[in-house]
Protein backbone atom coordinates (compact mmCIF):
# COMPACT_ATOMS: atom_id res chain seq x y z
CA UNK A 1 0.00 0.00 0.00
CA UNK A 2 1.46 3.37 -1.00
CA UNK A 3 0.85 6.45 1.09
CA UNK A 4 -1.46 8.96 -0.55
CA UNK A 5 -3.51 6.42 -2.47
CA UNK A 6 -6.04 5.69 0.25
CA UNK A 7 -8.34 7.93 2.23
CA UNK A 8 -11.09 7.39 4.74
CA UNK A 9 -14.40 8.10 3.03
CA UNK A 10 -16.57 9.79 5.64
CA UNK A 11 -18.85 11.70 3.26
CA UNK A 12 -20.51 8.70 1.64
CA UNK A 13 -21.86 7.22 4.83
CA UNK A 14 -19.37 4.35 4.73
CA UNK A 15 -17.61 5.54 7.87
CA UNK A 16 -14.10 4.26 8.18
CA UNK A 17 -14.15 2.30 4.93
CA UNK A 18 -11.06 2.73 2.80
CA UNK A 19 -11.76 3.44 -0.84
CA UNK A 20 -9.52 3.44 -3.87
CA UNK A 21 -10.25 3.78 -7.56
CA UNK A 22 -7.00 3.40 -9.48
CA UNK A 23 -8.83 2.28 -12.63
CA UNK A 24 -10.36 5.73 -13.02
CA UNK A 25 -9.00 7.87 -15.83
CA UNK A 26 -10.33 11.15 -17.14
CA UNK A 27 -11.28 10.94 -20.80
CA UNK A 28 -10.04 13.40 -23.42
CA UNK A 29 -13.35 15.31 -23.38
CA UNK A 30 -13.06 15.93 -19.63
CA UNK A 31 -9.46 17.10 -19.95
CA UNK A 32 -10.45 19.42 -22.81
CA UNK A 33 -13.32 20.79 -20.73
CA UNK A 34 -10.78 21.58 -17.99
CA UNK A 35 -8.75 23.55 -20.54
CA UNK A 36 -11.92 25.44 -21.52
CA UNK A 37 -13.21 26.43 -18.07
CA UNK A 38 -15.42 29.56 -18.25
CA UNK A 39 -13.22 32.53 -17.40
CA UNK A 40 -16.11 34.74 -16.26
CA UNK A 41 -17.70 32.19 -13.92
CA UNK A 42 -15.55 31.22 -10.92
CA UNK A 43 -18.24 29.04 -9.37
CA UNK A 44 -18.91 26.99 -12.52
CA UNK A 45 -15.22 26.26 -13.07
CA UNK A 46 -14.69 25.50 -9.39
CA UNK A 47 -17.70 23.15 -9.32
CA UNK A 48 -16.41 21.32 -12.41
CA UNK A 49 -12.99 20.71 -10.86
CA UNK A 50 -14.37 19.81 -7.45
CA UNK A 51 -16.91 17.35 -8.89
CA UNK A 52 -14.22 15.59 -10.91
CA UNK A 53 -11.79 15.47 -8.00
CA UNK A 54 -14.47 14.02 -5.73
CA UNK A 55 -15.47 11.45 -8.35
CA UNK A 56 -12.04 9.80 -8.18
CA UNK A 57 -12.36 8.68 -4.57
CA UNK A 58 -8.79 9.88 -4.05
CA UNK A 59 -8.66 13.61 -4.75
CA UNK A 60 -10.64 15.96 -2.54
CA UNK A 61 -11.53 19.58 -2.14
CA UNK A 62 -13.73 22.22 -0.63
CA UNK A 63 -15.60 25.19 -2.10
CA UNK A 64 -16.69 27.92 0.30
CA UNK A 65 -16.74 31.71 0.55
CA UNK A 66 -15.35 32.31 -2.93
CA UNK A 67 -12.39 29.97 -2.40
CA UNK A 68 -11.69 26.53 -3.84
CA UNK A 69 -9.15 24.18 -2.26
CA UNK A 70 -8.11 21.04 -4.16
CA UNK A 71 -5.90 18.19 -2.97
CA UNK A 72 -4.68 15.60 -5.46
CA UNK A 73 -4.09 12.85 -2.91
CA UNK A 74 -0.86 12.10 -4.77
CA UNK A 75 -2.74 10.52 -7.65
CA UNK A 76 -1.56 11.11 -11.22
CA UNK A 77 -5.05 11.40 -12.75
CA UNK A 78 -5.84 14.31 -10.43
CA UNK A 79 -2.53 15.81 -11.52
CA UNK A 80 -3.55 15.29 -15.17
CA UNK A 81 -6.74 17.29 -14.54
CA UNK A 82 -4.68 20.01 -12.85
CA UNK A 83 -2.27 20.14 -15.80
CA UNK A 84 -5.18 20.53 -18.21
CA UNK A 85 -6.77 23.27 -16.08
CA UNK A 86 -3.42 25.11 -15.92
CA UNK A 87 -3.82 25.75 -19.64
CA UNK A 88 -7.07 27.65 -19.10
CA UNK A 89 -7.65 31.36 -18.73
CA UNK A 90 -9.80 30.45 -15.71
CA UNK A 91 -6.62 29.22 -14.00
CA UNK A 92 -4.78 32.46 -14.78
CA UNK A 93 -7.60 34.53 -13.36
CA UNK A 94 -8.38 32.59 -10.16
CA UNK A 95 -5.25 30.65 -9.15
CA UNK A 96 -4.00 31.81 -5.74
CA UNK A 97 -1.40 29.32 -4.53
CA UNK A 98 0.15 25.90 -4.88
CA UNK A 99 1.94 24.09 -2.11
CA UNK A 100 4.05 20.98 -2.14
CA UNK A 101 2.10 17.77 -1.94
CA UNK A 102 -0.58 18.56 -4.53
CA UNK A 103 -2.50 21.35 -2.78
CA UNK A 104 -4.08 24.11 -4.86
CA UNK A 105 -6.06 27.19 -3.85
CA UNK A 106 -8.19 29.39 -6.10
CA UNK A 107 -9.96 32.62 -5.14
CA UNK A 108 -12.69 34.60 -6.78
Amino acid sequence: MQAGYFRKDLRSGLKGRETMNTDYEFDTETLQAARDLPVDDFREGAAFLLDHFDSTGIGSGKLADGMLELHTGGWSECEALICAAEESTWWLRYWYSTTRGGHYVFRR
